[in-house]
């Protein structure tokens, strides 16, 4: 596959199939297909109003390190606030470009540096094992 068949599925909260997907469901579909590694389901996670806790799931392992911005690759996990919590995520796929999808759009690539997102990203993390 390749970063346009990522672009255009609809956003199903919880979801984890091509047909539609929330941001962590892309974000791990997309990771394995684009760039052949696993990230870990955290089938617990869901898109929901008590979901202020994706950033303890990257700080609670040590399978995943905090990268500068700056220093990000493709395949990069991009945790951005929404609400003012860390509750979003999408794939770094360079070039100051992140894949994601939200509540309300189809998945779509967008620059995070827009005054939309850069102020709102909390962190870059990258898998160890892949």
């Amino acid at each position: 596959m390749e970063l346009q068949d990522f672009v255009g599925i609809p956003y199903v909260s919880g979801g984890r199939v091509i047909e539609g997907l929330d941001c962590w469901g892309l974000v791990l579909l997309a990771a394995k297909e684009l760039y052949g590694f696993d990230l870990p389901d955290y089938s617990a996670y869901k898109d929901s109003d008590n979901l202020e806790q994706i950033k303890p799931l990257f700080e609670a392992r040590s399978d995943w390190s905090r990268v500068d911005l700056e220093d990000a690759v493709d395949g990069d996990v991009v945790v951005l606030t929404m609400m003012g919590h860390p509750i979003h995520a999408g794939l770094y796929v360079g070039g100051g470009r992140m894949l994601h999808s939200m509540s309300g759009r189809d998945s779509c690539v967008e620059r995070y540096t827009t005054s939309n997102w850069a102020r709102r990203i909390e962190g870059v993390y990258r898998w160890q094992t892949r």
